[in-house]
């Protein structure tokens, strides 16, 4: 646009310089048609490049303002579908320390059950020990008197045989 403004410009001197030495009305005339010829061909060279400018311009803001629509737009929905993914996992988070604590109270009372059986075991198994060492006593006593019956029951089985044998 600058180089033909300039060789506008540069004709346009040309025309007056040549106006300016001749001075003959026809002339004159003449060159004062071609002066407003030329400066109507720039108006309208001007104004086609404005116009041409104006619309390249204009056509450039829309597709910006498209584009940073279209990106807000996008923005916004992942800024929606980011809380609601924050609202889900929070609800998530709640519902597992929910069941974090219900879980830790059943631990602690499967844990105090654990140790109440722990203790019933241990008086069990003393309980049960002391059975065995009751019934090993016993055991032990009736075998001292299983014995001591043997010994009378074996002297009176020699007695009888040595009261056959001298009544013989």
């Amino acid at each position: 646009m600058n180089c033909m403004e300039a060789m506008y410009m540069i004709y346009t001197r040309e025309l007056q310089s040549m106006v300016s030495r001749d001075t003959t009305p026809e002339n004159r005339e003449f060159f004062k048609n071609e002066l407003a010829s030329a400066i109507r061909d720039i108006r309208q060279e001007y104004d086609q490049r404005m116009l041409t400018n104006r619309t390249d311009i204009e056509s450039w803001y829309k597709l910006k303002v498209q584009e940073i629509a279209t990106s807000s737009n996008r923005q916004t929905m992942e800024h929606v579908y980011q809380k609601e993914e924050i609202r889900r996992l929070r609800i998530h988070l709640s519902d597992l320390r929910s069941k974090l604590a219900d879980l830790e109270g059943r631990n602690a009372l499967l844990e105090k059950q654990t140790e109440e059986l722990n203790y019933q075991l241990e008086d069990d198994q003393r309980s049960y020990e002391a059975a065995l060492n009751d019934r090993d006593a016993s055991i032990r006593k009736i075998r001292e008197e299983c014995q001591a019956l043997m010994v009378e029951l074996q002297m009176l089985l020699d007695k009888k045989q040595n009261s056959f044998q001298s009544d013989d």
